[in-house]
């Protein structure tokens, strides 16, 4: 029979996955602490249990957009993961997620040279591991990554580039009508709205849009992304109305959801804004 300790603590996790889930990463919180505490009781300090759990609460962190609270707490646990990362395969896919997961906050923090040092350790490693062809979807979610970071870069064909290839291996493994399928279809659609090619990025970016409203809901900070990216390709196109009424239900969602001010999505959406409706912000 399960320690009851140990069924309190899933249960606190459960909690906190479907949290994250529905986009509430501040109400995630309080369960992963609890859950933290417990396995703490438990375990050593440095039990996979353990480090997992701050890793989901350093990611909570992260996207509510308190990236100084994520950032420590993600080195420190990737630091852990790296000095047992060769003790087993399990080892091994933490730190690989922890990998991916700490540049996801150096692009937030703009430490693009460190995310991008980590996403290529964590992409060798993948196509390294003895395992390489059965993990085509962690490789997906790592080239997702890149190509965020070769956006952030200002290096549009080679975010294409990672973009394209993640695409191709979500629709095979997921389908079409899948959360990580519309990541990459946004990224992709971004992309190629960044290169100029609209009629191309268009229908990628509200592909994207119809499927993360059918998984997620209109109240979800993964909406209002894309809302913001809908908005900067519809100023790009010279339809500064449309471009208009994208940001600003970007914002409206943004502040619903509970997001800063200072989130890199809700800056975004201010600054096309402005640009789209000059004194919009004001």
């Amino acid at each position: 029979m399960e320690d009851p300790t140990v069924s309190e603590a899933r249960r606190f996790e459960q909690s906190a996955t479907e949290l994250q889930g529905e986009g509430r990463y501040r109400e995630a919180e309080a369960p992963l602490r609890e859950a933290i505490r417990l396995w703490k009781l438990l375990r050593d300090p440095l039990d996979l249990e353990v480090l997992n759990d701050e890793m989901s609460l350093a990611v909570s962190f992260r996207r509510r957009g308190d990236v100084e609270l994520a950032l420590p707490m993600l080195e420190r646990v990737t630091g852990v993961l790296a000095q047992r990362a060769f003790i087993d395969r399990e080892h091994a896919y933490y730190y690989r997620l922890a990998l991916n997961n700490l540049a996801s906050a150096c692009v937030d923090a703009q430490q693009l040279p460190k995310a991008e040092a980590a996403l290529k350790l964590a992409l060798t490693m993948v196509d390294l591991a003895p395992d390489a062809e059965a993990l085509g979807v962690e490789r997906a979610r790592i080239l997702d990554n890149l190509a965020v970071v070769s956006t952030a870069r200002g290096e549009h064909g080679m975010a294409a580039v990672f973009a394209e290839e993640s695409l191709e291996t979500w629709l095979t493994e997921r389908g079409e009508d899948d959360v990580d399928t519309a990541i990459a279809m946004a990224n992709l659609g971004a992309a190629q709205m960044r290169q100029d090619q609209l009629t191309g990025g268009r229908p990628l970016l509200c592909g994207a849009l119809t499927i993360l409203n059918a998984h997620l809901g209109t109240e979800h900070a993964r909406i209002a992304q894309i809302f913001v990216l809908i908005g900067e390709l519809e100023l790009r196109s010279g339809d500064g109305a449309a471009s208009r009424d994208a940001l600003q239900m970007a914002l409206e969602i943004g502040a619903r959801v509970e997001l800063p001010n200072d989130h890199p999505d809700m800056a975004r959406a201010r600054e096309w804004l402005e640009l789209a409706d000059p004194g919009a912000t004001s």
